[in-house]
Formats: structure tokens, sequence, C-alpha cells
């Protein structure tokens, strides 16, 4: 009876400098457990190719122009999410990097015997199962929360990439698993539920008025309430939302603020 081997590793080299992917790809070289699908000099790159590579270990700069590494993560599906493993030059980023629930954390230039030390902690989760050790999601998490609410969005679009200022939305609606983003250009679609991209926000500015509506109070003129318990908001731009009984808690959270 032959002896089953597993899939290789399918890892993603994400860095902005030439030099750091060629080093990391020729520590990946000797490694037959693993499969180099793809290289990345960006954030942007990455968001636009992640759903086809599909990797499973992801070796990030914390540090590149644009996006962060940490931006990256911010502004990545949860269902999308590998396992990630830091590399930078800047040591200061460690304490952040552990505080993220990373694998690991890799200084340039990359020691090869703490890079196998690296990738034997991903390979042993592998075995043992997300539910051991809490899975790529709680990175985000983690992430998520020392960041602060998010400052911009990522949207993938028709061939680009359009980076969406949270303070230009005025009003957020569930589109199945993904949800529309309206601002005063347009209307765009951003890939996450609603129930994630919500924990992303400012909960002082953006209040969830009905299970599939999310509002910039900022943007809100008048509130009107009805005789059945529910309410509508009037936005500045003429816009009318419905808001329901049940999240009539925001409602008053934004009526004390005003007064």
């Amino acid at each position: 009876m032959s002896e089953h081997r597993s899939a290789p590793l399918r890892v993603l080299v994400v860095d902005d400098e030439v030099l750091a992917r060629r080093a990391l790809g020729q520590l990946l070289e000797n490694r037959p457990e693993c499969q180099v699908v793809a290289e990345c000099s960006s954030g942007e790159e990455v968001i636009a190719g992640l759903s086809e590579w599909q990797p499973d270990l992801m070796f990030l700069d914390i540090q590149m122009p644009g996006m962060d590494g940490f931006e990256l993560l911010d502004n990545l599906d949860p269902a999308d999410l590998p396992s990630v493993i830091f590399v930078t030059a800047y040591d200061q980023y460690a304490v952040r990097a552990f505080q993220a629930n990373a694998v690991d954390y890799l200084l340039k230039p990359v020691d090869e015997k703490l890079f196998d030390q690296a990738l034997g902690k991903v390979l042993d989760r592998r075995q043992q199962g997300p539910e051991r050790h809490g899975g790529p999601e709680s990175v985000l998490a983690e992430v998520r929360e020392r960041r602060g609410p998010t400052e911009r969005l990522v949207v993938k679009g028709a061939g680009r990439i359009v980076l969406v200022p949270v303070p230009d939305i005025r009003w957020i609606e569930a589109a199945g698993n993904y949800v529309q983003l309206h601002t005063a250009e347009s209307t765009v679609l951003y890939r996450q539920a609603l129930t994630h991209l919500e924990k992303r926000l400012d909960p002082h500015q953006f209040l969830r008025i009905h299970r599939s509506l999310i509002v910039n109070s900022e943007q809100i003129r008048e509130i009107e309430p009805t005789a059945k318990g529910d309410f509508a908001v009037l936005l500045h731009d003429g816009t009318r939302l419905h808001g329901s009984r049940r999240q009539r808690h925001a409602l008053q959270l934004l009526l004390d603020r005003w007064t």
C-alpha cells in the first residue's frame, strides 16, 4: 500500500522589493511540501488575485507603499484569509505581528533556520486543524481590533482596484453575501458581508438601522418615527431609508449625541 501524501502547501509571497521576493523564493525552492502559486509587489495585486490563487500560506511584508500589510489583511474577506507569516526589515512591527496572532514573524534578511521553524509551525497547524488554534480568521479579528476603525475600503472592480475613503460612504446596503457602498459619486459592490463590515466601522459614526442597512450618521438630515415603532431617516442627498423597530437603540444613541 502506497503512503498517502498531502497536497503541497500553496504559498503566496507578498513584498514590494524584488530582492526580498527572490530570497524567499530561493528558500521555498528546496521545500517540496510547498508550491509558490504567485508573487505580488502590492496589496492591490493580492486582492485582485487571491480568490484565483487560493493560497494556504502568505509571506507578507508589513511596510509597503500604498497599502501596508496590516491594511491588506483588514480588507480581506475572512473566507479568503490564509495563514500569515509576517516578513519585514523593521523590528518595531514584531509586537503587533505577534499580537495579530500571526503564525510567526521573520526579520529581513531571513535566517534559514528561523524560516524552517516558521514553516514547520504552519505545517503543524495544518495537521491539527483550525479549531485547535482559532484559524486564520483569528488573525484578521486581532488585526482589526488593534488597528481601530477602517479608514478606507479596497474594492475589486472590473479590471481595476478602487480605494473608497470610509467617510465618503453615505450608506451601506446588504446584497447577498456582499454589500453595496453608496457614495456621492457612485455605488460599488464590496466583497464582504454586512455583519463583517460593521465590525470594522466606527460605531460612533456608522449606525445599523436595519438588518440590511448601515447609515453614516453624519449624512442624516431628519428622523421620522412611525406609529408602528419603526422609523425612517432622510439623508442630506434626499435618500430615505427605512429603519426597523429592532434597531431603535441605534436611533436612540444618535439622538442622545444630538441633544
